[in-house]
């Protein structure tokens, strides 16, 4: 399928513009232009910030550092399914003010408790900072989610390209180390395979938001050796075993150069016998899951991520019971 027309013109007219590649800056300096970009393009891309019933800001201690997590109630009820959250970004850029206005439709849409999670970024903190973050704010939510109208006891992951490899990851690390146990994975398009080898990086290498050279950039900046590449933890798809992970909902976008690797991700969890569900959204690329007021396709994914948790926690059965008790 051709690239959407609304994506292409806007490609085009970020052309025109001739600013800097974020691979051409430093991470602190491509931080403070994602930013500024994101907030320009979230006009005309994102609709106004759903209204939460609360959103609370927590922080907790993680090997001598305090990360910061922002947690988003959707409504009044308790022991709500919590939804882990973790931002892309390369793993270098990327903050919980860019995703703001995601989490807070996932929230609403799915009826969960949002905990995003503001890990540690490199070159500042390298591998494996991030997972290890990302690993015990699942753990601290586990136990706490109840202070903010969650279920601690039912837990989904969530996360977009370098978060979408968190996500998973975190998956392997809750199965490794014995809880929390993880109900259900959403991966949107992401990274796994630190190598950068697969078909699609090289066929679309250039031209579509997401490019080769950045992925370089952000790996090189993320990794302390080469050998980094190899770890499961690293690179999903070279884990030996991907058997007890949790059921996967996989999205990628047909004009993503990860869509490769996260179609291979898919089949080598249902090989492990893992339940996927894989959905490939034509026409699109990398980010455009931040895309509801431009994209009807956006607007599908984000209601097909939340119908895929509502229906793993039973929300909607629950919300008929809880009716029909009024009643």
């Amino acid at each position: 399928m051709a690239l959407n027309l609304k994506l292409k013109l806007l490609l085009w007219l970020d052309k025109q513009q001739n600013k800097p590649q974020i691979n051409e800056l430093s991470p602190v300096e491509a931080r403070k232009f994602q930013v500024e970009t994101s907030h320009k393009l979230a006009l005309l891309t994102e609709y106004k910030p759903e209204k939460m019933h609360k959103v609370n800001e927590v922080a907790f201690e993680n090997e001598g550092h305090q990360i910061l997590m922002r947690i988003y109630q959707p409504s009044s009820s308790i022991n709500l399914p919590v939804l882990m959250f973790f931002h892309g970004g390369g793993f270098v850029i990327g903050d919980l003010e860019i995703y703001d206005n995601l989490c807070r439709r996932l929230a609403k849409l799915s009826d969960c408790v949002v905990a995003a999670v503001d890990y540690r970024l490199a070159p500042e903190h390298k591998y494996p900072a991030a997972p290890n973050d990302c690993y015990t704010a699942t753990v601290w939510m586990s136990e706490n989610a109840d202070r903010f109208g969650g279920d601690g006891s039912r837990i989904a992951v969530c996360g977009d390209s370098a978060g979408g490899n968190l996500a998973t990851v975190v998956s392997m690390m809750a199965r490794d180390k014995g809880g929390p146990e993880i109900s259900y994975q959403v991966l949107i398009y992401p990274s796994t395979d630190g190598s950068l080898s697969s078909s699609s990086i090289q066929e679309l290498a250039e031209g579509y938001l997401l490019t080769k050279s950045l992925m370089t950039w952000f790996l090189d900046h993320y990794k302390v050796n080469a050998s980094d590449i190899e770890e499961a933890y690293f690179s999903p798809l070279k884990a030996s075993d991907l058997s007890g992970l949790p059921p996967a909902l996989v999205i990628t976008a047909e004009y993503d150069p990860l869509k490769a690797e996260g179609r291979e991700y898919a089949e080598r969890l249902q090989a492990a016998g893992v339940p996927v569900k894989f959905v490939e959204y034509k026409g699109m690329v990398h980010v455009f899951i931040q895309m509801p007021k431009l994209l009807a396709a956006t607007r599908k994914a984000q209601a097909l991520i939340a119908s895929e948790l509502r229906t793993t926690f039973s929300i909607d059965g629950l919300v008929r019971s809880r009716a029909k008790t009024k009643a």
